[in-house]
């Protein structure tokens, strides 16, 4: 057991020093657009309960925190 334990407190360390996945030069910016089947009722995270707005919500929401690589500060 502490084989395991050991072994799982390396990878995430391993895996937090990773470099960050992606191109970092890529172009920011612009409109990204989604083929939905229905549009969402509302985009209230608190009132929502349909998958649709929670398909946008997920999408938006994901990319207003980032965490900075090099000083790991949010």
């Amino acid at each position: 057991m502490k084989l395991y334990a050991l072994v799982l407190i390396m990878l995430m360390g391993a895996l937090a020093n990773a470099a960050p996945i992606g191109n970092q030069k890529a172009p920011k910016g612009g409109t990204f657009k989604i083929q939905m089947d229905a549009a969402p009722t509302t985009l209230n995270a608190l009132s929502s309960t349909d998958f649709y707005a929670s398909e946008v919500q997920v999408k938006v929401m994901e990319t207003l925190l980032n965490k900075n690589p090099e000083t790991r500060d949010w």
